[in-house]
């Protein structure tokens, strides 16, 4: 038996959360540059392999890629119902 999803919802927190995080982090959204970059940090970073301090900006940082990752899997599941 299927169970329903509120995708969008989720969705919606997501985004909530991952806004809140770039203003933490002083995220310009419409950079362009910045936000590739970002993104290239994100999809390149590995936890197993991160030996830095967790200080607070390096922490949000990383609750913000692990947001980004949550998205992009309630985005494929979405568009797999």
């Amino acid at each position: 038996m299927s169970v329903f999803e509120n995708y969008s919802a989720e969705a919606r927190q997501l985004e909530q959360e991952i806004v809140r995080k770039g203003v933490i982090l002083g995220i310009d959204w419409e950079d362009e540059f910045a936000v590739r970059s970002l993104a290239r940090e994100a999809l390149a970073y590995r936890p197993e392999a991160d030996d830095r301090p967790a200080a607070p900006e390096h922490r949000i940082k990383i609750e913000l890629f692990a947001l980004a990752q949550l998205m992009l899997k309630v985005m494929a599941e979405s568009a797999q119902e």
